[in-house]
């Protein structure tokens, strides 16, 4: 799609997308009026939101934490391709990787725990309190979500199905015993059967982590044993972290003569490239109640969507938002950089918000607190031009002006000078007191009104259009006078 031609800072349409726009810019009015009115609000977060917490992102040239972690571990005597290199399955296939991966982890632990959430975690939590966050779908590991006093984790286990019982129905009425007429007048009658209760299924967290978490706890895959962080073997760089609950097993096994089983490793609960997802069947089913549940605007912050788990996710909210109809913004990027290939997202995203993403929080939250413009500043304004074209419209609008009110007079004082008119005119006047009347048409008839200026007519005509009919009305009571 082509960019749009540049508009002017006072012009309230939006640029066509994907033309970026600042923090600052005032054609984000409309954003910052649909995100207010918005009710059911999903978030797709990624680390950018922690930069200003003083977490470092993944992928930045200069400041990532990629760059960084291949030149650490180059100092180490490891050469890494890249620092992603860290995060993938392939660590636990090279002892010196997963020594530095080991060692990244609780420096990551560490960091996350001294640090507090940033302005756009608290926005996060404010739209939580209003009842207006449907979901916070965080690409982090950092937790800081829960500590700004949002619900975080793991959706519960979708609950079983239950099979229809069949033994009702499969018994036959004659294997059925009845009672004799005896028993029967003694025996109370027998209650109904009670169906079985389903419990009422867990809350699903209004945050939930896509590619796991760092802490609380280690735990074991295999026997599912927990330690809680900070561990010890782990900040210290150990290559292997096995489980002493497994540990111990093996050597009662083998005490007793039995084939010894496998000793599994501690890890912590982060999602690492290459693996799959252990609870991938309890965050699609979170999504997909969330997208029944008709979404009504698209939030993605501080991510370049380079996982393709996360792209399908927003592709299908942003469906889902624009199926409920209606113009306006519905979705919006907060990003200093344009996801790639841009054809990719052709028609994803109404406004892409280039720059800072705490100063656009900023900048929505002194337009919430700013109060809204008086009522007689909202009121539409008739442009003269529009009053000229339909007359009685205006004289509906504006009230008459004092030269129109002193032009009514002027036919009577004209018959009054000659002597045919006013001999016609007396018979018709019966019982009127001429003498109370005769000096007020002597001087209508000696001094004839002036003609009201032009400018002043147009004048009182342009403020009673726009609102200022008080004006108008004490120069109408003047004009009375004269």
């Amino acid at each position: 799609m082509a960019p749009a031609p540049a508009s002017s800072p006072s012009s309230s349409a939006l640029p066509v997308f994907p033309e970026p726009l600042p923090p600052s810019s005032e054609l984000l009015v409309p954003l910052h009026r649909a995100l207010s009115s918005a009710s059911r609000i999903v978030v797709l977060t990624g680390a950018g939101i922690s930069t200003a917490s003083g977490i470092p992102d993944f992928r930045s040239a200069s400041s990532g934490l990629f760059a960084s972690l291949r030149e650490e571990a180059a100092m180490e005597g490891v050469k890494l391709a890249s620092g992603k290199d860290l995060f993938s399955m392939g660590v636990y296939k090279d002892p010196d990787l997963l020594s530095l991966h080991h060692k990244l982890l609780a420096r990551l632990h560490d960091l996350a725990e001294g640090c507090e959430p940033s302005a756009f975690h608290k926005l996060l939590a404010r739209w939580n309190d209003e009842g207006r966050l449907l979901r916070c779908l965080t690409q982090n590991i950092d937790r800081l979500e829960e500590k700004a006093g949002l619900s975080f984790g793991v959706p519960p286990p979708p609950a079983p199905r239950r099979k229809p019982s069949t033994s009702a129905s499969s018994a036959s009425p004659s294997s059925t015993p009845t009672p004799s007429p005896s028993a029967a007048a003694v025996l109370p009658p027998t209650p109904p059967p009670t169906p079985p209760t389903r419990p009422a299924p867990a809350p699903i967290p209004r945050t939930i982590p896509l590619h796991g978490a760092l802490g609380p706890t280690l735990s074991c895959p295999l026997c599912a044993f927990s330690t809680p962080l900070p561990h010890p073997p782990l900040s210290s760089g150990a290559p292997s972290l096995p489980c002493p609950n497994c540990s111990d097993f093996a050597v009662a096994r083998s005490a007793a003569g039995v084939r010894p089983r496998t000793v599994g490793q501690l890890r912590a609960g982060v999602v690492l490239y290459g693996e799959e997802h252990p609870h991938a069947e309890q965050v699609g089913a979170a999504v997909a109640a969330d997208l029944r549940a008709r979404p009504d605007f698209l939030v993605v912050a501080g991510t370049s969507l380079k996982i393709p788990g996360s792209k399908r996710v927003v592709r299908e909210f942003a469906k889902a938002v624009r199926a409920r109809g209606g113009a306006g913004v519905r979705t919006v990027l907060l990003n200093r950089e344009f996801p790639t290939p841009k054809k990719e997202w052709e028609g994803v995203f109404d406004v892409w918000v280039e720059g800072d993403l705490q100063e656009f929080v900023g900048r929505h939250e002194q337009w919430r607190a700013a109060p809204p413009p008086p009522a007689a500043k909202r009121k539409a304004a008739v442009p003269p031009e529009a009053a000229k074209a339909n007359p009685a419209k205006k004289a509906r609008t504006a009230p008459a002006s004092p030269a129109s009110r002193r032009k009514a007079p002027a036919p009577a004082a004209k018959a009054k000078a000659s002597p045919k008119s006013k001999a016609k005119a007396s018979p018709a006047k019966v019982g009127a007191a001429p003498k109370a009347k005769a000096p007020a048409a002597k001087a209508k008839v000696n001094a004839p009104p002036k003609a009201q200026p032009k400018q002043k007519t147009e004048a009182v005509g342009i403020k009673a259009a726009f609102g200022v009919v008080g004006k108008a009305r004490a120069g109408e009571g003047g004009g009375k006078k004269g």
